[in-house]
């Protein structure tokens, strides 16, 4: 007996229709009803940590991926795990390293902190699937113990924090000397490397042996080397790319500092999630082609111009949706119709979170509960 998608190839329709539905209520409640501050100091990073741990749960208490509700409960281990981490690790922060805190017209303990905190969950994002995605799980194959590895890779973003945030690149330990712009800048670029990281997991990885065989790497720990220093350098590439083109998306925004361009290149970084995710999970995938090499050139054929779409629908239909009618005849519709009433432009909007909030409800639907209400039974040996 084995699994395949309920609605073929339009599967990834009804996971869209999931991730939209939960996840718009979710950021309604807390943008509306809650309001800016409260999302901004509590949704915000705890929406981080909740990935940040659903990672973790998917790579180092891994369940069988049987399509049945009773990983349920993983949601909230999620949910309330994201609640206990936020307030431990930001007592970690203020009282062990002394972060300083400073005044804010928004957070509570300053950009400093929400900064750390950032910091902290983005380098976590990558750390704990970065063994499995590309050096086979090896690097702590050695470990026996789940729970062991789990918090072993929590120290080991802690060092990587205290390096690159409170010490190297960020200065962290002073509200004089902190770079904020250099930490946008790196935070840019991590989050185009994880998303190599991603694509390595879902987009490349039945080519990635074939791969390994034409460089004659039988060794996984320098193939893993080999692929991480790709995921650096590739991510970085395209960070610049984004950099570059910035500007050119919406000339009309008043001029940006280069702190502020990194910071929307980050954000950008995060369109490719969904489109990826339903591709990847909600989808045949092209896995009918047989050559490795042409299955990763459909998907990215595909892969691409959705991310490219998904950006532009999420600033002119979600976020302005008066700015394209607008265009063509002026005064045609109301200022502010977006569903989120933000003010501050094209780029100061919640495409983070929105981006965030939408993807993680498919992919933890199928890390945690096998793709439950997506996925049919069939027999062995016959075509669905």
């Amino acid at each position: 007996m084995s699994y395949v998608l309920k609605w073929g190839n339009g599967t990834w329709i009804k996971g869209a229709l999931l991730g939209l539905g939960i996840g718009m209520a979710v950021l309604l409640i807390f943008w509306r009803m809650l309001g800016e501050g409260a999302f901004l100091n509590y949704y915000s990073p705890m929406l981080g940590y909740y990935v940040l741990l659903s990672i973790c749960q998917s790579h180092y208490f891994k369940r069988q991926p049987i399509p049945d509700m009773g990983g349920l409960f993983r949601q909230f281990v999620s949910i309330f795990g994201a609640v206990v981490i936020f307030f431990v690790n930001q007592a970690i922060m203020i009282n062990v390293f002394g972060v300083p805190e400073i005044a804010h017209p928004v957070l509570d303990h300053g950009g400093i902190i929400m900064t750390g905190h950032f910091s902290f969950i983005v380098f976590g994002f990558f750390i704990y699937g970065f063994d499995d995605f590309m050096f086979k799980g090896k690097l702590v194959g050695w470990m026996k113990n789940d729970v062991a590895k789990a918090f072993f890779w929590y120290v080991i973003i802690w060092v990587l924090w205290a390096f690159l945030f409170y010490g190297y690149v960020g200065n962290g330990y002073s509200a004089e000397k902190f770079q904020g712009g250099d930490m946008d800048q790196l935070l840019a670029i991590s989050q185009w490397v994880i998303i190599m990281s991603l694509l390595y997991a879902l987009v490349f990885k039945d080519w990635l042996p074939v791969l390994q065989k034409k460089l004659r790497m039988g060794n996984d720990y320098l193939y893993g080397a080999f692929l991480f220093a790709a995921a650096i350098v590739i991510g970085a590439a395209i960070a610049y790319l984004c950099y570059a083109v910035l500007p050119h998306i919406a000339p009309w925004e008043e001029p940006l500092t280069t702190g502020e361009r990194w910071h929307r290149v980050l954000y950008m970084g995060t369109y490719p999630l969904t489109p990826a995710v339903l591709l990847g999970l909600y989808s045949s995938n092209f896995s009918s082609t047989n050559s490795a090499g042409w299955r990763v050139v459909k998907r990215l054929l595909v892969l691409v111009p959705a991310i490219i779409l998904s950006y532009f629908f999420f600033h002119l239909v979600i976020a302005q949706p008066e700015l394209l009618p607008n265009w063509i005849s002026p005064g045609l519709l109301d200022e502010g119709m977006g569903i989120f009433h933000q003010e501050g432009g094209w780029y100061h909007q919640l495409d983070l979170y929105f981006n965030f909030t939408v993807s993680i409800i498919p992919l933890t639907h199928h890390w945690f509960c096998g793709r439950w209400g997506f996925m049919k039974k069939v027999e062995e040996g016959t075509s669905p």
